[in-house]
């Protein structure tokens, strides 16, 4: 009985050895402290982890305060520094800040397509006004022809304005399809139609 006993002990005691490697083995070393000011009221001290990984994670205390926290995020806290370190190091903490960087990246992607879709909208308004600018230029120049025309050259301006029509038309048929490309790639991206569509 009591060698059983023993070895339970002896055991637990080699579990929690071995997971206290483990846990101290994703800590490769840990800078000195160097005192920072973030604004008149925030001053830390602060110092940089080095995680199994070779990843660099900040680690900071208020001056006047008593806990060690991770700076990107600053609910991971102890106030043992090896093992606040231990805790920035930690693979909870690694999955927060990769969930934060992903989600980083696919607002970073949603703003770029919004700015690609608004420079898109800008293009097409200004390809509208200068279509309808020529337009304008050309129904001027119609209606002076049309002015001074007779028979035949009547029939030709009506001809040239008939095939304004058919290219106001052509145009107005690849805008249309321009508008449904733009919202098949933002249907791709997953982003909401815009409102001035």
């Amino acid at each position: 009985m009591k060698n059983s006993l023993s070895s339970a002990v002896l055991s637990s005691a080699l579990v929690i050895a071995l997971l206290s490697t483990n846990a101290l083995a994703q800590v490769k070393s840990v800078s000195g402290e160097d005192f920072v000011q973030y604004g008149s009221e925030d001053a830390y001290w602060v110092f940089t982890a080095v995680c199994g990984d070779d990843s660099e994670r900040k680690i900071q205390r208020k001056t006047d305060g008593t806990t060690w926290c991770g700076k990107d995020i600053d609910t991971y806290c102890d106030a043992d520094k090896g093992k606040a370190a231990e805790l920035i190091c930690g693979s909870e903490y690694s999955n927060i800040l990769e969930s934060r960087l992903e989600s980083a990246r696919a607002e970073e992607a949603r703003n770029r397509a919004a700015q690609e879709e608004r420079d898109r909208q800008r293009r097409q308004q200004q390809a509208d006004r200068q279509r309808a600018a020529q337009e304008q230029a050309r129904r001027q120049r119609a209606a002076q022809a049309a002015a001074a025309a007779s028979g035949a050259e009547r029939i030709a301006i009506e001809e040239e304005l008939i095939a304004i029509e058919q290219e106001k038309i052509k145009l107005r048929r690849e805008e249309l399809e321009l508008q449904r490309r733009a919202k098949d790639i933002e249907t791709a991206l997953g982003i909401e139609p815009t409102q001035d569509q």
